[in-house]
């Protein structure tokens, strides 16, 4: 499961009302810095030039659907 402290990569994802910037943090890794299972959520913070970086909110369960479909992928089922 994501914990705090996890470096992940932005990845895109639709049907959510989550905050994101697709064109720029697609890809991309950051660190989770907030985690909120009971509603399906959680946020990475991007460095960049500026004193505070940035943070995105993504869905948990997209990620998970993601992660799931990417391994499936390499394992050839």
């Amino acid at each position: 499961m994501i914990k705090v402290g996890d470096k992940l990569k932005g990845f895109r994802f639709s049907g959510h009302m989550l905050s994101y910037d697709p064109e720029n943090y697609y890809g991309l890794e950051g660190t989770v810095t907030f985690v909120e299972q009971e509603y399906d959520r959680f946020m990475i913070e991007f460095e960049d030039d500026s004193k505070w970086g940035w943070t995105w909110w993504y869905p948990l369960s997209e990620y998970i659907k993601q992660q799931r479909e990417e391994k499936l992928k390499e394992l050839g089922i």
